[in-house]
Order: C-alpha cells, then structure tokens, then sequence
C-alpha cells in the first residue's frame, strides 16, 4: 500500500500518541494498587492495631479495678469500683463490635472468637470474684482473682497473635505497595525511553523524507533553469508524493532535451540550405547581369544571350529545388517549435504542481508541529498526576507520624505498631523520591517536545524555501516559453518568405521563359528582352536579400539553442 506524506506523519504522530496513553493507563493502575494498600494500611491495619492496644488496656484497667475492690473496705467504694468496671465492660464491648467490622480475614474472624470466649470466661470469674469481695470471703476471692490472671494472660496472648497478624497484615500490604510502586517506575522509566527514541525516529524520518528529497528536487530544478539540461536523473525510491515529484521532474528534462536536439538539428538544416540558396541567388543574379549585358549587345550576341538564358532557366530549375528544401525544413521546424512550446508548457505545469506539493507538505509540517505541541500538553497533564502521588506521599507521611505518636502512648503494647508506621514512613519517603524522578523525565519529555517543534519548524521553513526556488523556476520556465514561441514567429515569418520565394522563382522563370522567346527574335524584340533582364535582376536581388535573412534567422535560433547543455 502506497502511503502519502501526510499519512506517514500522522501514522508516527499516532504511535507517539499511542505510547503515551499506554503509559498514562499503566500508572494509573500502579496507582490505584498503591492508594488500596495504602487505604488497606490505613484504613483496616492501623484502625486495628488501636483497637488492640487499647482493648489491652481496657482490659488491664479491668484487672486494676478488681484488685482496688478486693482492697477497698467500704460497701460505698466497693460499688464505686464495680459502677467503673460496668463502664469499662462497655467501652470493651463497643470497641469489639468496632474491630469486628473490620476483621474480614478468616485468621483475623479466629482470633477475635477467641478473644470472645476467653472474655466471656474473664467476665464470669471477674463477677464471680466481685461477689465473693462483697461478701468479704477473701479467700475465695483472692482464689477467683488468681483465675482471673490465668484468663488475662491467655488473653494478653490472643492480643500478641492479633497484633502479630495485623503487622504481617500492613508488612505484606506495604511489600505489595512498594512491589506496585518499583513496578510503575521500571515500567515509566522504560515506556518514557522507548516514547523519547520513537519520537526522534519519527523527527528523523519526516526530515529525511521531506527535506532531503526536497533538497535533492529544488538542486534538480535549479540546474535546469539555468539551462544545464545534461544533469543525471534524481533517484528517488519512494512512491509518495515527492516520489511522483521527482519522477515529473526527470521526465520534463528528457521531453525537454529531446525536444531542443530536434530543433537544434532543423536550425542546423534550415541554415546549411539558407547557404546554399544565397549561392544559387548569387549565381542566377550573376546569369541576370550577363542576359542584361547581352540584351545591349542583342544585334551581335543573339546566340550567346540563348545560351545565358539556358543557364539561367537551369539555376532557376535548381533554385526552385532548394526552395521547396526550405519550405519543408520550415515545416519541419515549425512542427518541432510546437512541440517544443506543449513541452516547455508541461513543465510549467509540472512545477506548478511542485509548489502545490510543496505547500501541502508545509501543511503537514505544521500539522505535526501542533501534534506535537499537544503532546507536550499530555505531558504536564502527567506531571499533574505526579503531583499528586507525591500528595499522597506526603498525607502517609502524616499518617505515618500518627501512627507513631499513638504507638509511644500505648507503650511497650505498641512496638508492632510502631513498626507498621515505621514501614508506611519509608513507603512514604520512596514515593515522595520516586515522584521527584519521573517530575524529572517528564521534563526532559516536554524539552525533547520542544526540540521536536524547533526540528517540524525548520522543515517548514525549508520547504518555504523549496517553494520560493520552485516559483522562480516556473517564472524560468515561462522565460524558455516565450524564448519557444519567438523562434516559432521567427520559423513562421521564414515560411512566409519560402512561400514569397516560391512565387519570385515562378515569376523568374517565366520571365526566363519569356527571355529564351524573345532570344529568339531578337530584332524585333530587343527592348521586350531588356526589360525582363532588368525585372529578372531585381527579383534575383530579392531572392538573395530573403536567403541572407533567412541565414541570419537560422543563426539566431542556433544561439538561442546554445544557452542549453544537451
């Protein structure tokens, strides 16, 4: 399939465009798995790891309260102290159903059923210790109260395995955002490399198509206005516009060349005959002057003057050849001057079309150069999104320090948590570092653009060039018409004299005719025989006067073709 220029640059603009929206859709998915590991963490595993802690802490508080019960002596402090451990049952119970709603792994729904069941059996012993305080049987209670311990530890053990799992859970969503975000830097750095070499191959190729080729046709062209018409044939391989171009150039110059060898031999022709009509003019203007010699001497010279006049009518017989030579050559070239002038047409023609490729070329050109200034557009557009994940970055960051501030009030129970905030600051850091880099090659993206539309713009205004230097070749070209249709005026006007020659040739020979009569009656008609001789000089004159401008014509026109390198 034979594809245009303008359709070679729009297929490269098109897979420059396609590049860019495979790297826009590919780091919105790299960014959408990091925003749903980074919501996992921030939404469920911190969320979680809070509740823990202070569920531990509800549930040491409980353990407190049951002791200062056991202490305390008084029936009033004793129900102030199980009025407190009813409030904190609740706050227990609230952020169970809380943590519950966010527990959607299986492991996580096991854990927290265990913790169930161990709570349930706490709060038994707890109340069951309770009553034996307030019946002021110490020994049962201290016996309930070590029971209790027994249930705290297993349940303080429960919390470790939560928390243990809840870090695993934000270590692994953290891995999996850093893997997504390793990811989406390969593969930006890799699709912006591979973007970056594309568009040069395509600057490359539309310079090399259009400027070089265009060069290459102007030079061609420039040479044949100055009349170089030996210069070798443009060899170009393409078949597009410029292709064709090329082609139309190469063909005007061999229709051009052929055209002015034909004439240049005609001329040649037309000349040697002008020669030799000059001669045969001389020689019968010469026999004239003997018959009017002759005529004087008519009394003595009868036989002599018949034998001149014999003489005169064979110069005429061979004058009248070289004439009907002359009038064929005429046609002849006339012919050719046509087809000269139809040829020097189609090749105004041709370089109209030169410039009106020329131009649409241009138009491409700067179709290109918009093209690829909205490529620069996608680009910011991209830094926008990098501005944004480096937002996001920076909200983690906060979170991040949150989480930390919350791990050094909740303590020693809070280390895991400490470390899941430790993980999600270094996330953060790395994706704040990364932005900054791919903010840096999106830069050097629109500054290749921008080199991009410099390299488009010179190639139009070389093309503008190319337009001007076909312009004046055509106002060249219209110089060689007019320069044609002079010599066909010229050509024409020889006809004319041919034919004019023709007719004297008939009148002198029936002049010779009338001589050759009256030679033969010479006595009575010596001033008959005097007066054709005098016609007969005059019209030789003519014929000779006609055969030295046609000579002159016939050199003009070989001057004329001479300008021309064949």
């Amino acid at each position: 399939m034979r594809l245009s220029v303008g359709k070679k640059i729009m297929l490269g603009i098109a897979i420059i465009f396609v590049l860019m929206l495979i790297m826009a859709i590919f780091s919105i998915n790299r960014m959408n798995i990091m925003k749903e590991r980074i919501d996992s963490i921030t939404a469920v595993t911190l969320p979680g790891v809070e509740l823990i802690n202070e569920l531990n802490f509800e549930v040491e508080h409980v353990m407190r309260l049951t002791v200062m019960h056991l202490d305390e002596t008084l029936k009033t402090g004793k129900d102030r102290q199980e009025s407190s451990i009813a409030l904190v049952y609740r706050k227990i119970d609230q952020k169970l159903a809380e943590y519950e709603k966010k527990a959607v792994m299986e492991e996580d729904r096991k854990n927290l059923a265990e913790f169930k069941g161990k709570w349930n059996e706490f709060k038994d012993v707890n109340k069951q210790t309770l009553e034996a305080s307030q019946s002021k049987n110490s020994a049962k209670a201290a016996q309930l109260l070590a029971q209790a311990e027994e249930l705290n530890v297993t349940v303080q053990a429960i919390f470790d395995k939560m928390k243990i799992y809840n870090k695993g859970e934000a270590v692994h969503a953290t891995n999996e955002a850093i893997d997504a975000f390793s990811s989406a830097k390969t593969g930006l750095t890799l699709l912006l490399i591979f973007s970056l070499v594309t568009a040069a191959a395509v600057i490359v190729s539309v310079h090399l198509l259009v400027s070089k080729t265009l060069h290459k046709v102007t030079s061609h062209i420039v040479q044949v206005a100055k009349g170089e018409l030996d210069v070798q044939p443009l060899k170009v391989r393409s078949k597009d516009e410029l292709g064709q171009l090329a082609k139309a150039a190469n063909d005007m110059v061999v229709h051009l060349r052929e055209t002015l060898q034909q004439t240049a031999t005609t001329s040649a022709q037309v000349a040697a005959l002008s020669e030799e009509l000059a001669a045969s003019a001389n020689q019968t203007a010469a026999s004239s002057r003997q018959v009017a010699a002759a005529v004087q001497e008519v009394a003595g010279g009868a036989s002599d003057q018949l034998i001149s006049t014999e003489e005169a009518a064979k110069a005429m017989e061979e004058m009248a050849i070289g004439i009907g030579r002359i009038a064929e050559t005429s046609s002849v070239v006339s012919e050719k001057s046509v087809e000269t002038s139809t040829q020097a047409e189609q090749g105004n023609e041709a370089i109209r079309q030169v410039v009106a490729q020329m131009g649409l070329i241009k138009d491409s050109a700067t179709t290109t150069a918009d093209f690829v200034g909205r490529l620069g557009q996608r680009s910011e557009e991209i830094g926008a999104i990098i501005s944004m994940i480096s937002d996001i970055a920076t909200q983690t960051n906060l979170l991040a320090l949150n989480a930390s501030i919350e791990a050094a009030r909740a303590g020693a129970g809070g280390r895991g948590f400490a470390v899941v905030a430790n993980e999600v600051k270094k996330l953060s850091a790395q994706s704040s570092s990364s932005a900054n880099e791919i903010a840096a090659l999106i830069h050097e993206i629109q500054t290749e653009t921008r080199h991009a539309v410099e390299a488009i713009q010179s190639v139009t205004r070389e093309v503008t060039v190319g337009i001007s230097v076909a312009e004046t070749t055509s106002e060249k070209f219209g110089s060689i018409l007019d320069s044609i249709q002079h010599i066909n005026n010229e050509i024409q006007e020889i006809s004319a004299i041919s034919e004019q020659m023709a007719a004297s040739s008939e009148q002198i020979t029936a002049s010779i005719i009338s001589t050759a009569s009256i030679a033969r009656n010479a006595n009575d008609n010596t001033q008959s025989v005097a007066s054709a001789s005098d016609l007969q000089l005059v019209s030789m004159e003519g014929i000779s006067s006609s055969a030295s401008h046609l000579s002159g014509m016939a050199e003009s026109l070989q001057r004329l073709i001479h300008k021309f390198k064949l």
